[in-house]
């Protein structure tokens, strides 16, 4: 299954993209996307892209931001932030073209703890890239749809019993 994501005006129409992990933007639209495992990470990270956006672009919620988070129809959690005005725009632009590698960092990384046992993660984030450039791969593998891991879980104590 595909996941949805925003259309150019400020309506939640759904339009399909592929399945991705990590953080990917739509050139068209002006959109970011993150792709979280649990709605608590798509919720840390939707915090941490405000602190940023704010800090370093001086552009706010509401005004030049539209951002929340969905669930996903493969069962993750879509944090979906579309740059509404001008100097939001020029913001997506930098972030987008390598010229704001510390903002792009936050936005790779929002999501993860950080503590030493969380250091790996930090180090292997998904770097952003353009929503053209993902493999066309509608579903999920296996082993990252949500509920495998617990499903596994489940069946070795059912097993035990």
């Amino acid at each position: 299954m595909a996941q949805k994501q925003l259309k150019n005006d400020d309506s939640r129409a759904e339009v399909e993209i592929p399945y991705f992990e990590g953080v990917c933007f739509d050139p068209d639209t002006y959109t970011i996307h993150g792709n979280y495992n649990d709605e608590v990470s798509a919720h840390r990270a939707k915090k941490c892209w405000l602190e940023a956006f704010n800090q370093h672009f001086n552009i706010e919620k509401d005004s030049d931001l539209h951002i929340f988070v969905e669930p996903s129809n493969c069962g993750s959690f879509l944090l979906n932030c579309r740059f509404a005005s001008a100097s939001a725009k020029y913001a997506f632009w930098k972030c987008t073209n390598n010229q704001a590698p510390e903002v792009q960092y936050v936005l790779e990384t929002a999501h993860i703890p950080i503590c030493d046992s969380r250091y790996d993660e930090l180090l292997t984030a998904p770097d952003l890239r353009s929503i053209f450039e993902l493999p066309m791969v509608t579903n999920p593998p296996a082993s990252h749809r949500p509920g495998s891991k617990l499903q596994k879980i489940l069946d070795k104590v059912l097993e035990r019993n």
